[in-house]
């Protein structure tokens, strides 16, 4: 088939696990030392790119089909970006919409 055998292939899915569980820690780290006083955002690194994602997907939780940038006050008929992100956020229902948003970014991540 693809010249790999049996062996070779659970090889490299193991270490694929592997790589996914281990830059899996840091975000289940900040999700097991958050509490009352504070609530994980769901990012590490790249904060500002993260919560747009997560933003667009809230937006999909809402309804939304279309794109809309919230940094202009021009009106604005919604366009065809980011729509696995809006399609994700679908998958979020009320309650705890934050949580389940956050879940679904990290689920998709790594998968």
């Amino acid at each position: 088939m693809n010249g790999m055998t049996s062996n070779e292939r659970r090889w490299v899915l193991g270490y694929a696990l592997f790589v996914a569980l281990v830059t899996s820690l840091p975000y289940l780290l900040g999700f097991a030392m958050q509490g009352e006083e504070w609530v994980f955002s769901g990012a590490v690194f790249g904060i500002e790119d993260v919560n747009t994602y997560l933003a667009n997907m809230l937006s999909g939780s809402y309804g939304e089909w279309l794109f809309r940038t919230p940094y202009t006050v021009e009106p604005q008929t919604g366009s065809l970006f980011f729509l696995h992100y809006l399609w994700i956020g679908k998958l979020a229902a009320p309650p705890e919409v934050h949580l389940q948003i956050v879940a679904l970014y990290h689920l998709f991540r790594v998968v």
